[in-house]
């Protein structure tokens, strides 16, 4: 069977990376932290601070980082350190010969020769493969009130722009799939309340994230690649502070996939060709990445925690209402695409902030 290749676009404003030692997005000198230079349509994350870093973990077989350098830095991916040289366009980082597996990938600004020497950061780009003749398909969870894939525990509200949202602390949604990836999406916090929030994807222990308020309202809360598409997934995803909202759960499957899709569509503009079999299985991984915000990390942890045990309890006496389909995600910005690569479309913004219709416990009801 035919190998292709998989890229998803992660954006810079995900709490998937996690940014040392602090954000700021107020105007000042990017010498003590990093700051965030905020437009219309794109946000730059960019520093000078000696020492100031970024870490990202990720499940894949090649990585790509975007953005400039105009200062010494340095890459640590797993054990082995390098000295990438300066740039002042494209990728600043890349590395294309990875074992499909979880990676941990750090980043470090070195001494600073003068003023506008900066690391600006763009975005990430992550690279799975996968084995297939078919071309993934895209399946949306969200708040259809005629979908009843995710089942809900607490209270939720709809809200106009069509995200989902809770302030019931341990609130959580979940979803059975099969497929090769799935990716959570929502905004990057909610007014300017922080979002702290648990993923649990199969039997891994559940992981904490920390989303910082930029403005950003769709950008990837979690993704995970490489899963195996003949085997059911199961996700959780809950709620760990005063405020939590998603927009959507995407996955994307291929024939290698067991279930039908409820809802399903070939993606826009995607496009892939099979390149020859290498061999190795895709094996689940899970992407773990925690904020470095000490005081709530205790805090996220300790209920990460408490949520594995009542997650057990609670599933002695539920029944999972769906069996699902799930899998991929997004795009590589090469401008010289490879005919081996696939190249998917990324999900689209939404807006709008009432709310008329509620639901518990995975039963919608109207307000």
């Amino acid at each position: 069977m035919a190998q292709g290749l998989l890229d998803f676009t992660l954006e810079n404003s995900s709490p998937m990376i996690s940014y040392a030692p602090s954000i700021s997005v107020s105007p000042g000198s990017s010498q003590t932290e990093w700051q965030i230079n905020q437009t219309v349509d794109s946000l730059t994350y960019f520093t000078s601070h000696p020492g100031a870093s970024l870490a990202l973990q990720f499940y894949g077989s090649a990585i790509y980082l975007y953005g400039s350098a105009s200062c010494p830095f340095n890459v640590t991916l797993d054990f082995e350190t390098t000295s990438p040289p300066m740039t002042t366009e494209g990728f600043i980082y890349f590395n294309e010969d990875l074992v499909q597996e979880l990676h941990l990938l750090n980043l470090t600004v070195g001494g600073t020769g003068g003023p506008g020497e900066e690391i600006i950061i763009d975005h990430a780009t992550i690279v799975t493969e996968y084995t297939s003749e078919q071309s993934p398909i895209s399946v949306v969870y969200g708040s259809d009130p005629d979908d009843h894939a995710l089942v809900y525990q607490e209270s939720w509200v709809v809200l106009n722009d069509s995200s989902i949202q809770t302030t019931s602390f341990e609130a959580s949604v979940s979803v059975n799939f099969t497929g090769i990836a799935v990716a959570i999406t929502g905004p990057s916090g909610v007014g300017s309340s922080f979002m702290e929030y648990g993923v649990l994807l199969d039997s891994w222990p559940a992981w904490s994230f920390v989303s910082f308020p930029v403005g950003d309202s769709d950008t990837t809360l979690f993704y995970q690649g490489g899963l195996d598409p003949t085997q059911e997934h199961s996700l959780e995803l809950m709620n760990f502070g005063s405020v939590f909202q998603f927009n959507s759960i995407t996955v994307w499957q291929t024939n290698s996939s067991s279930a039908t899709p409820i809802t399903s569509s070939p993606v826009a503009s995607a496009t892939a060709s099979a390149v020859p079999e290498t061999g190795n299985s895709n094996d689940s991984a899970v992407v773990k990445i925690v904020a470095p915000i000490v005081a709530v990390v205790g805090l996220l942890f300790l209920s990460a925690a408490l949520w594995a045990f009542r997650r057990q309890r609670r599933q002695r006496r539920r029944v999972v209402p769906l069996t699902g389909p799930f899998a991929l995600r997004f795009s590589r910005t090469f401008n010289d695409q490879k005919g081996d690569t696939m190249t998917l479309a990324n999900l689209q913004p939404k807006s709008g902030t009432a709310n008329p219709n509620s639901f518990d416990v995975g039963h919608l009801q109207k307000a």
